[in-house]
């Protein structure tokens, strides 16, 4: 083989080598999820949740590592863009919603400050949202008050995971909310209301698979990036509304 054939030989690998590199696209996912680890720590909870994230079996218990389990409502307003005139079609007072959440999240106080801590997961189950405002007994009995399937599609229930980068920092989200939930389910097997003297005593048994995505905005990625999915996940809660 001549010099100069060698010569080509070397020069098309070399620009391959910079085309391909050239080619490589961000990881539209967030950095810091290197950052979690996924446990399942020893002791027994009344409320808990646990399941397969990752491919690791992830446990969150209340009283344990500083897990707190949390109910009430949870309420946004949707706007679609700006509007000159008050109460037209795109004002955010017409796109008032309120939900009903369960969550699981870590609690930690240090002082006299309270504070999630960072790159610590933590998982919310929703009800469908309402425009309307109501009671939390309303939309618990309404939304978790009886035993069955429960729908995850764009209108339904609402399934999350969260953490927060840094202290005080927006945490990042990974929903079910309007994406591909082909072969996800969430069932709601058991149900117990006991009257005490505070209120009314829920104890609920949730099992569940789910696709988690995660919503990038202002980039030329899909709006929603799988993340990944749930496997296997109970989750057991006892409160007191």
């Amino acid at each position: 083989m001549k010099f100069k054939d060698i010569l080509g030989i070397v020069v098309t690998l070399t620009t391959l080598m910079i085309t391909t590199t050239g080619c490589k696209k961000e990881n539209p996912l967030p950095g810091s999820l290197q950052e979690i680890e996924y446990t399942c720590p020893e002791g027994e909870a009344a409320s808990y949740f646990e399941g397969i994230i990752e491919e690791q079996l992830a446990c969150f218990k209340a009283g344990i590592n500083n897990y707190q389990l949390r109910t009430g409502l949870q309420s946004s307003f949707t706007t679609y863009g700006p509007t000159l005139e008050l109460g037209g079609p795109n004002d955010s007072l017409d796109n008032f919603r309120i939900r009903a959440y369960i969550a699981l999240q870590p609690i930690d106080t240090v002082g006299f400050k309270t504070f999630i801590p960072t790159h610590t997961p933590r998982i919310n189950i929703l009800s469908p949202a309402e425009e309307q405002i109501d009671s939390e007994i309303y939309f618990f009995e309404k939304y978790f008050g009886e035993e069955g399937e429960l729908s995850l599609d764009e209108s339904g229930y609402i399934i999350q995971l969260h953490y927060n980068q840094a202290y005080r920092n927006r945490g990042i989200y990974f929903s079910t909310d309007g994406a591909n939930q082909e072969g996800s389910y969430l069932l709601l097997n058991k149900v117990e209301k006991t009257p005490v003297d505070d209120g009314l005593q829920y104890d609920l048994e949730f099992e569940f698979s789910c696709k988690l995505y995660y919503t990038r905005t202002g980039s030329h990625y899909p709006e929603k990036v799988y993340y990944t999915t749930i496997e296997d996940g109970r989750m057991k809660v006892s409160f007191v509304l």
